[in-house]
């Protein structure tokens, strides 16, 4: 097959096709046309009078290709002339040597951008999201296309003319069942929420995150932001918030001391067994903490670190938590003056801090079935508290 022409030269009264590696090919139809043209121009500059250049009456030497024979267009490997004595260029000819394939009137494989130019106006398709066309060593380059990419996965962005602005449309396909695909805030595939202005929901069901994602509080605003949900169920420590499961939080109860809990804003949303609704947080929309239902007789179902307790007691709605203890504290008859001094099991009773102060009491909590240490006895007339059915006392 011969080179495809790449380029149309005029040399000398001469039309010459022109094939260069690493060049577009130019269009067949083209070509024709504008070849046919060159031929019957360079016919008619040769049929007017005083066209013999001046004194000279000789007529241009014939056509000779690179071996020095007479021009035989493509099939000596230069490039194929067509001078005045060929004003009437057969197109079949003309397209063989082009691409060996007859003209069909086809659509150029050339990108519109490409192609002989002067200037960077020459190749300018019109067009703003495809990028800005240069012209290069006289071959048009197509531009950098406009990226459009709002970094949600879930929408489809697309480039405007003619402007060249981002248009990015939520594609609710692309989420899991369940989900939709929110825009707004850069969300992605999400629990869609109802009835709240609240980046996610904390509280179990929640909503606002993706189904694998789980709705957490944060020391940073906004408070409330979604992360890959952990596994960690209530009751476990924990060292960051999304360790624990969705609908639990972490909670610090001092320092390093901390442990899941669960989010509530009624005390129906914590289960019961000693656990109310009663724990502070500081989450803009009043989102609390449950406390942890433990034993405070055995002390079982608290972290290392912690004690379980008893709170509430003179306000007449107890419940069960953990509280951070140091180890050493004091057991039956110590003085203290706050609960953490004591050890697990004991509370501090009479202690005050008015007129500089006035030492308390380590005492252990009791029910009639546990026992007391160093002959004390369970008082639970008046009780100190009822939790669950569980009628509590103290040893003293």
């Amino acid at each position: 097959m011969p080179p495809a022409v790449t380029h149309i030269t005029w040399k000398r009264g001469r039309v010459r096709l022109v094939a260069r590696r690493g060049h577009v090919p130019l269009d067949r139809g083209i070509l024709v046309r504008v070849t046919r043209l060159f031929a019957f121009i360079a016919a008619a500059v040769i049929a007017a009078p005083g066209a013999g250049c001046g004194d000279d009456p000789k007529p241009p030497p014939p056509a000779t290709g690179r071996d020095g024979g007479p021009d035989t267009g493509p099939r000596d490997g230069g490039p194929m002339d067509a001078g005045p004595g060929d004003a009437a260029v057969d197109a079949a000819r003309l397209d063989a040597a082009l691409d060996g394939a007859p003209s069909d009137g086809a659509v150029p494989d050339a990108p519109p951008d490409s192609g002989p130019c002067m200037t960077a106006d020459d190749c300018d398709d019109g067009l703003v999201c495809n990028g800005s066309e240069t012209c290069v060593e006289g071959d048009c380059a197509g531009g950098v296309s406009v990226e459009c990419n709002d970094g949600i996965e879930c929408t489809v962005d697309v480039c405007l003319e003619p402007m060249g602005d981002c248009m990015s449309t939520p594609d609710h396909d692309a989420c899991s069942a369940g989900e939709m695909c929110i825009a707004a805030g850069s969300r992605g595939c999400i629990v869609p929420c109802s009835g709240t202005s609240a980046i996610c929901e904390l509280v179990a069901p929640q909503c606002g995150c993706r189904l694998t994602d789980g709705c957490y509080l944060t020391s940073t605003m906004p408070r409330r932001v979604c992360l890959t949900a952990g596994t960690s169920g209530p009751g476990s420590s924990c060292s960051m918030a999304n360790d624990c499961s969705v609908g639990v939080g972490c909670r610090t109860l001092s320092g390093m001391v901390r442990i899941c809990s669960r989010f509530c804003t009624l005390d129906s949303h914590c289960g019961g067994g000693g656990s109310r609704c009663v724990v502070m947080t500081d989450d803009p929309d009043g989102a609390r903490y449950c406390s942890r239902a433990c034993d405070p007789i055995t002390q079982t179902g608290c972290v290392v670190g912690s004690a379980c307790t008893i709170g509430g007691a003179t306000t007449g709605s107890p419940y069960t938590d953990c509280q951070a203890r140091a180890s050493g504290g004091g057991t039956q008859g110590a003085t203290c003056m706050s609960e953490a001094q004591c050890a697990g099991g004991y509370t501090c009773t009479g202690a005050s801090s008015v007129d500089g102060g006035t030492d308390g009491t380590c005492e252990r909590f009791c029910t009639a079935t546990s026992a007391c240490p160093g002959g004390t006895t369970c008082r639970l007339s008046p009780a100190y508290a009822t939790i669950s059915g569980m009628t509590y006392g103290l040893c003293r």
